[in-house]
């Protein structure tokens, strides 16, 4: 059965119109988060507290536990023609191996769609494995998302990148792909910790220039 209602929105401030994006309600479903993720969490204040946002996180959450969520997802891809580039969770994570291989099957049947996506769930032994054949797609580009609190990640399997959420301006920063950077951090001019590269929306230059995922492509490129 089909939904009329369509399964990915398009764009936001930082993605841009350019990208397609799949979202879930953020803590509930992130079962590798640290205390640390959850209490900085974008999407669990601001504009995802409104009511309709809400709504739409949890519906989400109820179609991906549907049989069929990834016979219906391949299919709104393909209508749409133009989802190009899907980004998988701006809010939300990976909540079981099940879900995990639905998106398997997902990137698997649409070879021409370009995927990307953070996640903790590596944290997890269950869904570990599923993440690891996620990544070895041509079409998919899977970060493991890190922090002060998770440290680096004990095991980064080929094709993935590691992103570091960075809260503190005297924290030790590791060797990683980027750096997100919590605020007030992001007034900081500095374009690297380190040698890592700061995601350019964070950084004053970048939103002067008014980049956006679209724009940088280093995520999903």
């Amino acid at each position: 059965m089909e939904t009329l209602r369509s399964l990915l929105v398009q764009g936001n401030e930082k993605l841009s119109q350019a990208i397609l994006h799949w979202d879930l309600i953020a803590a509930v479903t992130c079962p590798g988060k640290s205390k640390l993720c959850q209490d900085r969490c974008y999407a669990l204040r601001n504009r995802y507290l409104y009511p309709q946002v809400q709504e739409r996180l949890q519906w989400c959450h109820a179609m991906s536990k549907r049989r069929d969520f990834a016979k219906l997802m391949v299919q709104e891809i393909r209508r749409k023609g133009a989802a190009f580039i899907v980004r998988v969770h701006s809010s939300g994570d990976f909540y079981s191996a099940a879900y995990a291989r639905k998106w398997l099957t997902i990137a698997r049947s649409c070879p021409h769609t370009r995927f990307f996506a953070y996640t903790r769930s590596y944290r997890v032994p269950s869904i570990a494995p599923v993440l690891a054949e996620l990544a070895e797609l041509d079409n998919m580009r899977l970060w493991y998302s890190a922090d002060a609190e998770t440290g680096y990640p004990a095991d980064v399997p080929p094709n993935v990148r590691v992103a570091w959420m960075q809260v503190d301006a005297e924290e030790e920063v590791p060797p990683v792909d980027l750096v997100f950077r919590d605020y007030p951090l992001r007034k900081d001019q500095a374009r690297r910790v380190s040698l890592s590269l700061v995601c350019p929306y964070d950084t004053p230059q970048g939103r002067q220039r008014e980049i956006t995922c679209g724009l940088c492509r280093y995520c999903w490129k």
